[in-house]
């Protein structure tokens, strides 16, 4: 027998209670975790999104698209940038036709793109809807005023 303890690399500086301290954090961690995930399920469960959601999200997905071009044409004048904004804005047209924002932004697109005819009709059709009246159709003025305003 030895008058020293035992050595070696594991009882070296306290190592050993170093071990069970670590694999001591390892599983409270994870127990914590778990319950953490557990709990979180139980409070806010996972909804699935409606076909309708994702419609509207494409719909204003499009709408801020043809915006976005509808600036670069203000910009630059180019054609390429008016047809990709009435493009943008039809699409968001046929995903939420009940939106009067659209059809007010696809008339005005048309008539700063000089599609005059196409800018008539359009206005035409949301003209059919009730609520909606006429202002003079000049341009850098509005299409459209919202009842009891001029």
């Amino acid at each position: 027998m030895t008058a020293f303890r035992p050595h070696g690399i594991i009882y070296v500086s306290g190592a050993m209670m170093n071990l069970r301290q670590i694999i001591l954090s390892v599983l409270l961690t994870g127990a914590f975790g778990a319950a953490a995930v557990a709990q979180e399920q139980l409070i806010e469960p996972k909804t699935v999104p409606s076909p309708n959601d994702s419609a509207r999200a494409d719909a204003y997905y499009n709408f801020t698209m043809g915006h976005i071009y509808e600036q670069q044409y203000e910009a630059t004048s180019s054609a390429d940038y008016a047809t990709k904004a009435i493009e943008a804005y039809k699409k968001a047209y046929a995903l939420d036709p009940k939106s009067q924002v659209i059809g007010e932004r696809l008339a005005e697109m048309y008539w700063k793109a000089q599609r005059i005819h196409d800018a008539v009709a359009e206005a035409q059709e949301i003209l059919k809807r009730p609520g909606q009246r006429a202002i003079a159709a000049a341009p850098g003025s509005n299409l459209f005023a919202k009842p009891g305003g001029c």
